[in-house]
């Protein structure tokens, strides 16, 4: 943990100072896996929430990969907040005639995971479903375009990339997956997954 602090410090706290950062390569591989170790502390506060399976964690202690269903946001914000969290987490299945997903001796497959650190806003979105991710589903065009950090799209990434956002623009992303939930073209049912 004092290895992935360490190395992503550098670019973090001008992130979160809001100034502009130009991040290389190894740059956003540092932060995306500051942002990653943040995600499996939080969610594991809790065993019964948390969605990052055992054998991903063991990979990204033991090599540093970033479990494959990570999809990483990080930008600059206007709230007034300096600081929040959010987090939503669920089982979902693409087909509700079919069988439970596989869920790996887990009870949740979906998450989300929104912060605020001073002027920098963090978003996670991981769906261990196969052939989903609620990014297709519920698009937020400025920040899906511009700001992913996680799988890297481009060899350097300028902080705060795009717009900054606002309260607004917070709220729909740290609550998409509600809000794709409670779509009339979801289905809902059954009893939670032992």
């Amino acid at each position: 943990m004092n290895r992935i602090e360490g190395e992503a410090k550098p670019y973090l706290t001008p992130m979160i100072a809001g100034e502009s950062v130009a991040l290389n390569l190894t740059a956003q591989v540092a932060v995306a896996r500051w942002l990653a170790l943040k995600v499996m502390v939080v969610e594991h506060t809790d065993q019964e929430l948390a969605v990052t399976t055992l054998e991903d964690r063991i990979a990204f202690m033991e090599r540093g990969q970033i479990p494959p269903y990570y999809r990483i946001y990080v930008g600059g914000h206007r709230s007034k907040s300096d600081m929040g969290y959010l987090r939503h987490s669920a089982t979902a299945s693409l087909d509700l005639t079919g069988p439970v997903p596989p869920l790996n001796g887990m009870r949740r497959n979906v998450q989300q995971v929104s912060f605020l650190a001073g002027r920098m806003f963090s978003h996670v979105n991981a769906a261990r479903i196969d052939g989903f991710d609620i990014e297709d589903r519920v698009k937020i065009p400025f920040v899906h375009d511009y700001m992913r950090l996680w799988p890297m799209q481009r060899f350097t990434f300028n902080f705060p990339e795009g717009m900054l956002i606002g309260d607004g623009e917070l709220q729909a992303m740290s609550n998409s997956w509600q809000a794709l939930r409670q779509s009339p073209h979801m289905a809902w049912g059954g009893e939670l997954p032992e």
